[in-house]
């Protein structure tokens, strides 16, 4: 089983045309209610690759919720690990989308306060399965996880989204670290590591790790670094940018249920990087994501140089 320990949140899409100030309001003529959280999406997409997909998080005792589950369930994720919180209200993202496609995005937490390791039961953390995950919940929960997963043989991928400080010990657990550039840089410097630019910064991260670090680069694709050193660079679609809101969710989905499924880790950065590209050309979240078909039929597109 593809297990994602993960928010649900709903997400507010607002396009003003321009972003406030300090002090300053900006008329908007609507706004956008959409199922995410960083869980949801990533569960959401890698099920439409068709892998055994079972949600791990919390949500609040509201409408919110109830629509968010609704929506990931008929797609076919398991949301039977999901509990209800009885002190907070769902998770709720305000995305500022501005003219060119890109984000600005504040996240209320809400439930996702209380989504707790031990939701993830032991008999299902067996080396058959997968662990992908964020840090849109407690650290410390995600950390424990990562430690009970590795004490069972059971392989984690994270996605250090939004970037925290990540110790050393854990690092040492995981076998995917995707990260960002703006991610790459605080773990880098957390860990005390420095370099001239992405390639150098991946690298140390991933000799020092033991793990694969990946660093998504938006429309320049990405970089990959195998725990030997060996990097390689898997280019992106060239696509009209509509909204990037849900591109790194796309890419994290879709790559985990490859890993999962038994591809190599070259193939599956390419299905990632083709379902986070076409994330991109509609507006929101799940409703943009790719199926299974609609990635396939663009993987030639996708170069990939060693």
């Amino acid at each position: 089983m593809l297990i994602v320990f993960g928010s649900i949140n709903m997400d507010m899409i607002v396009k003003p045309e321009h972003l406030p100030q300090s002090g300053e309001t900006v008329l908007c003529k609507e706004y956008d209610l959409q199922p995410g959280g960083k869980g949801a999406n990533q569960a959401l997409a890698a099920c439409r690759m068709g892998a055994r997909t079972a949600l791990v998080g919390c949500a609040g005792e509201d409408s919110y919720s109830r629509q968010i589950l609704d929506v990931i369930r008929r797609q076919g994720v398991i949301t039977s690990g999901v509990k209800q919180s009885e002190n907070y209200r769902t998770g709720c993202a305000m995305i500022m989308q501005e003219a060119n496609g890109a984000n600005r995005i504040i996240v209320a937490a809400g439930a996702n306060n209380e989504a707790t390791n031990d939701q993830v039961p032991d008999e299902i953390l067996r080396p058959d399965s997968l662990i992908l995950t964020q840090t849109e919940v407690p650290s410390q929960e995600v950390f424990a996880l990562i430690r009970r997963a590795n004490d069972k043989g059971v392989k984690v991928i994270m996605n250090l989204a939004p970037a925290l400080d990540v110790p050393e010990e854990i690092l040492n657990m995981l076998h995917i670290l995707v990260v960002n550039e703006i991610e790459l840089d605080q773990v880098a410097k957390s860990l005390g590591l420095t370099g001239k630019g992405h390639v150098d910064m991946a690298h140390a991260l991933a000799v020092r790790g033991k793990l694969t670090c990946i660093v998504t680069l938006a429309e320049k694709g990405s970089i990959v670094v195998t725990a030997d050193g060996k990097p390689f660079h898997v280019s992106s679609l060239a696509v009209d940018v509509v909204d990037t809101t849900g591109a790194g969710d796309a890419y994290c989905g879709t790559l985990a249920a490859c890993m999962y499924d038994g591809k190599s880790l070259e193939e599956s950065v390419r299905w990632a990087s083709v379902a986070g590209s076409l994330a991109c050309t509609k507006v929101g979240t799940i409703k943009a994501f790719a199926y299974q078909d609609d990635i396939k039929e663009r993987l030639d597109e996708i170069v990939v140089t060693k």
